[in-house]
């Protein structure tokens, strides 16, 4: 079977960010979706007026070269398992990290994500000229592209790790683990996995001590908790106080984020910063 085309699978937000990259690329492409909002069409042809698009079916899925998968679309779908190799797929996280000139941290997590990458988008930000941040949260990651920018925010999802296995993150965060999304993964571990391929490849790591991980040695680390530690690479909670090293950074009641689970946030945001070279007093 001869190979013809790129082939877009649902058009969501990511699914038009793939589309705004094929058509700056000159590549002809087509999408597939079972039920396009008219919004998402209108959208589109302001992309490529000439864009076909038709229904998800495995024959047109099979002619392409490559397939562009939007995270919601699930892998186990029997139209890719059946008429794609693992080669053919592509992942819009993967291709960021590919091709993205500036550091860029990646954050994921079962809960706080969103939290943790605007805290350090805010603490970057008074760091450096040009943050962007984006990825699961507000702009999709291919959009955020640009010879301009200093350093890449990204908040990922589990969905968005599928295609992303080769992830070489400047700093990565799995912030915490819990059973979810269950309808889309065989059990919960499979899940937990997904997550923390997100370490495999990395160039530095934050780590909570409360994830069922073994950080690996060759990569600088720093460790996260809700409790009292010394360790100078060890950020944790002594009262209600962050420290690092057990010396206090910062008390629950001089921060403006509410809820004693947003301790370990800002440990994550400020082991980022540190990780990044960023200057303690400013963060």
């Amino acid at each position: 079977m001869i190979k013809v085309s790129n082939v877009i699978l649902v058009l969501g937000e990511t699914g038009l960010s793939y589309a705004r990259y094929l058509a700056a690329r000159g590549e002809v492409f087509t999408v597939l979706d079972d039920e396009v909002s008219s919004d998402r069409l209108a959208a589109l042809r302001t992309v490529s007026s000439q864009t076909d698009v038709a229904p998800i079916t495995g024959t047109s899925i099979a002619v392409a070269q490559n397939v562009y998968v939007s995270p919601g679309v699930p892998l186990s779908l029997p139209a890719i398992v059946e008429n794609t190799t693992v080669d053919q797929l592509r992942g819009d996280v993967q291709m960021f990290g590919e091709m993205a000139a500036a550091p860029f941290v990646a954050i994921t997590g079962t809960n706080g994500k969103s939290t943790v990458a605007q805290l350090v988008y805010e603490i970057a930000a008074q760091q450096l000229d040009r943050v962007a941040l984006g990825g699961n949260i507000g702009t999709p990651c291919l959009d955020l592209l640009s010879p301009e920018v200093d350093l890449y925010v990204l908040e990922v999802s589990s969905y968005q790790l599928e295609l992303a296995v080769e992830l070489a993150a400047d700093v990565a965060v799995v912030l915490n683990l819990s059973a979810d999304h269950l309808d889309r993964y065989p059990s919960a571990q499979a899940y937990f996995n997904t997550k923390l391929a997100l370490y495999g490849h990395c160039r530095s790591a934050v780590i909570n001590r409360a994830v069922d991980y073994e950080p690996r040695r060759d990569i600088p680390t720093i460790s996260i908790g809700m409790d009292p530690v010394g360790g100078t690479a060890q950020l944790g909670v002594l009262g209600d106080a962050i420290t690092l090293g057990g010396e206090v950074l910062i008390r629950k009641h001089e921060l403006r984020l509410f809820g004693f689970h947003n301790l370990l946030n800002v440990q994550a945001a400020i082991g980022i910063g540190l990780l990044l070279d960023f200057e303690i007093g400013p963060m």
